[in-house]
């Protein structure tokens, strides 16, 4: 469809230019008039993650939290699916984020990988007290997106 608009874009932009070096300044003609117009760029969305779930300063009654995504400006797909274009989401709990040009660590117990292309996870018993959770969102090959696509919440939970 790009294609298309932009031949017809150039067709426009070749035929305004045409009737422009044909003709004078004070001429009209009419098929200046009905030239079609450039189709307008279309809109790029960005790439995004937001936790949904737990709000940010959120008191949490635990010890289990669960926790929502959502995403725009992209495909979250399983990684076995292999889609470049595709992501898959990282919980980070309580812990800060591993360099972002790098593969996310597989064997860090503190570092969720939701590899099978779901949006929600449960931390199961968690402490009393603050935590903090880091969405990082990376390809098939667990390379974080760049630019990077990442939210953070922090909350509370009360009892356990």
């Amino acid at each position: 469809m790009a294609r298309t608009r932009t031949s017809h874009a150039l067709a426009g932009v070749a035929t305004l230019f045409a009737l422009g070096c044909a003709g004078g300044a004070d001429e009209a003609s009419p098929a200046a008039e009905t030239a079609p117009a450039a189709a307008p760029a279309p809109a790029t969305t960005e790439r995004a993650v937001t936790i949904e779930s737990p709000a940010d300063g959120a008191e949490i009654a635990g010890p289990d939290v669960e926790v929502v995504l959502s995403v725009s400006g992209f495909e979250v797909a399983p990684v076995a699916e292999g889609r470049m274009e595709t992501g898959h989401h990282h919980l980070y709990l309580d812990v800060d984020v591993t360099p972002l040009a790098e593969m996310i660590p597989l064997d860090n117990p503190a570092i969720i990988h939701m590899g099978d292309g779901r949006a929600t996870h449960t931390f199961e018993g968690l402490a009393p007290g603050e935590h903090r959770v880091i969405a990082v969102v990376a390809d098939p090959t667990h390379t974080p997106f760049d630019p990077p696509v990442v939210d953070t919440v922090t909350f509370n939970v009360s009892g356990g």
